[in-house]
């Protein structure tokens, strides 16, 4: 059974959304195209809490978009939060005041077995799976 992330993504494609990559730190900037590659999706749009980055960064092929506009938002975007702990915590729940805004966070996607076996391999996965820890 698909978890809550999942569906997301999936109605995210079905519907074609608007994607964001959120963060433009050093995690963000290492992770904007290969995170929505998972699910072969490609990022048309950045945006970060810092409006000095959004205005001096470029990436080819995607939109920087200020924090205010995106909160303003009338469509829907699937918007990937690249920060790490604490931050993503703090951002999720700005970007959630916007119904529009699906947000899906690092911590959320490792918990998705496709993520997991993409990073850790068939065989990890299986193993961990085994494990009383493992909430797939």
């Amino acid at each position: 059974m698909k978890n809550n992330i999942q569906k997301q993504i999936d109605k995210a494609i079905e519907e074609k959304w608007q994607v964001c990559v959120y963060g433009l730190g050093n995690l963000g900037m290492k992770l904007y195209e290969e995170v929505p590659g998972i699910f072969n999706l490609h990022a048309n749009l950045f945006s970060d809490g810092n409006d000095d980055k959004v205005n001096n960064t470029t990436i080819e092929g995607m939109k920087g978009i200020f924090l205010k506009d995106l909160l303003e938002s009338s469509k829907d975007i699937l918007v990937f939060v690249l920060v790490d702990n604490p931050y993503d915590s703090q951002i999720e729940e700005k970007l959630s005041q916007n119904s529009k805004l699906h947000v899906c966070t690092l911590r959320k996607l490792t918990k998705l077995e496709m993520v997991f076996e993409y990073y850790y391999g068939a065989k990890m996965l299986s193993d961990y799976q085994k494990l009383p820890v493992w909430k797939g």
